[in-house]
């Protein structure tokens, strides 16, 4: 992600270098102030030069209108940049999880939880941290300027700022170390929330209410106290600096006097040098919160690029969803293949199988025995822990790779998800109506005919939240109008007719077979009808390819369908 942000300041190094000027010129009408209050003070009080006094003000009242543009240039910098950034980081975050392998799965409570810390310390990239450290390299100017009216007056101010720097750099640090506490625990109760959330019927039904309960209490408990504490320290930071500052001025003045006394400063000398002094202070104590804030930021930056890849490369427009075309009239290979998660037994093992264009695929077996981790490996989700998968001779190795495959792929997963939006949008995204009539019949194929016919559904329904106000059984079949309206060559069915009735299966089962019109069409199922309409059968079990032959031959009288022989190791997942 250092990379990210090296080429992010690259991009904006026009603004930064406008920001630095603007910085100059601020810091510079800074010095205006107390430079005319000393010459008010030394020059006209009792001397009767009203002309001068006048001539002063009005330079003044320009310096301050210009210093006004200048602060607002600036904040419309930093913002300016500040937004780019956010939306730099959105859409890396959105790559990153789009490209994130099925095989490392995203915590989506961990990975919310990190994604708000890193929202919340992105105020470091503000006006409102910016801009302090913009002054900072100025603070130098107004210590050798002090050093020129005041003399050593000016350690006052220096030794005030390095106390407070001091004090407040171990304060907050100490508020850091709770944040990080705090930051921990509000990322284990996120991600609870969120299993609660996904399991919320089955807690219901199953009296789980006491045991969510139990499992959120503690983290919130951690999190509450860490936070709470955190903030103490930040506070008491905070109050010690107009404590600092006031006490700052109240030496600078008694001091000052000895030096009047002694004539070596005049009384607008002194005025100058205390409000000089009250800003040079201020500057000082900036370096420890936007410091703290910087490292708060970079931690947080860290800790979501663990959870997912920040830094995931584009696809290039050849390649992003780009279609199969001649590697898929060349079939797809599968050499030796196998699958496990980490620290998982092998889910796939020594899978080899040619798929041709224009076959009818069923995928059989047993619940565990692989058939859906097939799936997920052919549509370019899970990427093979040993052998070879080619599809057209192009192997797919890399993540670019499977990335182009996935999009290029149709898959229909066992348990679909959908974005909210209209009907039109959920089944043929981005398309509009340019293929009304072929999105409809995709619809009823899947089964959706009668509730188009009696206007329960219509291209314009919206739709919530991963088809919320749809059944289950609605669900599967918009999952299923999808990927038949998808010009793919390679087409992924895992449990085509899960939750169809059965007139709605009855239309898949004879409209399939002519729909597929060259298609390479891939079926995981358990029906014995689909089975029989297909051109031929792999028969899984345990991981392993026990039977590669047509349906007539595997489910004829005394034909034994699903062989059984030993297997290395069991499966953990379908």
């Amino acid at each position: 992600m250092r990379e990210s942000i090296l080429l992010f300041l690259r991009a904006n190094r026009r603004h930064l270098a406008d920001l630095a000027l603007a910085s100059l010129g601020v810091n510079a009408f800074t010095l205006a102030l107390p430079l005319f209050s000393m010459l008010v003070y030394d020059k006209a009080v009792g001397n009767e030069l009203h002309e001068t006094l006048w001539a002063l003000a009005l330079g003044m009242g320009l310096l301050f209108a210009l210093e006004l543009v200048l602060r607002l240039s600036r904040v419309l910098l930093v913002e300016h940049a500040g937004a780019r950034w956010d939306m730099h980081l959105d859409e890396r975050l959105l790559r990153g999880v789009l490209a994130a392998p099925a095989s490392r799965p995203l915590a989506v409570g961990t990975l919310l939880s990190r994604y708000r810390e890193l929202s919340a310390s992105r105020e470091v990239l503000s006006a409102q941290f910016l801009l302090p450290l913009a002054d900072l390299p100025f603070a130098l100017l107004f210590a050798v300027v002090l050093a020129v009216i005041a003399g050593p007056l000016v350690l006052i101010p220096l030794g005030t700022g390095a106390l407070l720097l001091l004090v407040g750099g171990v304060l907050q640090a100490a508020a850091s170390r709770r944040s990080q506490v705090a930051v921990q625990a509000s990322a284990t109760k996120f991600s609870w929330l969120a299993d609660v959330l996904l399991a919320r019927e089955s807690i219901m039904s199953a009296a789980g209410a006491r045991v969510a309960e139990r499992g959120l209490r503690e983290p919130s408990a951690i999190a509450a106290r860490a936070a709470s504490r955190a903030r103490v320290w930040q506070q008491v930071s905070q109050q010690l600096l107009p404590l600092g500052m006031s006490a700052c001025t109240v030496a600078t003045l008694v001091a000052g006097v000895y030096r009047i006394e002694a004539q070596a400063l005049s009384i607008g000398g002194l005025i100058s040098t205390a409000m000089l002094g009250g800003r040079l202070v201020s500057s000082m104590c900036m370096v420890t919160p936007v410091v703290l804030r910087w490292q708060e930021f970079m931690r947080a930056l860290r800790e979501l690029g663990q959870a997912v890849a920040l830094d995931a490369a584009a696809l290039t427009e050849r390649e992003a969803g780009g279609p199969l075309g001649a590697a898929a009239a060349e079939g797809v290979r599968l050499a030796g293949v196998g699958f496990a998660y980490p620290g998982r037994p092998p889910v796939l093992a020594e899978l080899t199988v040619t798929l041709r264009p224009g076959e009818l695929v069923a995928v059989v077996g047993s619940s565990g025995a692989g058939k859906s981790t097939l799936l997920r490996l052919l549509a370019g989700h899970l990427a093979p822990t040993e052998g070879q998968f080619a599809i057209g001779g192009r192997v797919v190795a890399d993540d670019l790779t499977r990335r182009w495959l996935a999009g290029a792929v149709a898959y229909k997963p066992q348990e679909p998800g959908f974005l909210a939006g209209r009907l039109l949008d959920v089944v043929a995204p981005g398309e509009g109506t340019r293929r009304e009539a072929e999105l409809l019949h995709a619809l009823r194929v899947a089964g959706l005919g009668p509730q188009l016919d009696r206007g329960e559904l219509g291209l314009n329904t919206e739709l919530g939240p991963n088809g919320a106000g749809l059944s289950g059984g609605q669900r599967q079949m918009l999952a299923l109008a999808r990927v038949l309206h998808q010009p793919s060559d390679l087409v992924l069915l895992d449990e085509p007719t899960l939750g169809l009735d059965r007139q709605a299966q009855d239309g898949l089962l004879t409209a399939l077979p002519a729909w597929r019109d060259g298609r390479c069409v891939v079926v995981a199922t358990h029906s014995a009808e689909l089975i029989q309409i297909c051109d031929r059968v792999l028969v899984l079990e345990r991981g392993r390819l026990v039977a590669d032959a047509p349906p007539q031959r595997l489910l004829a009288p005394g034909a034994v369908a699903t062989p059984r022989r030993p297997a290395a190791a069991g499966p953990t997942s379908a």
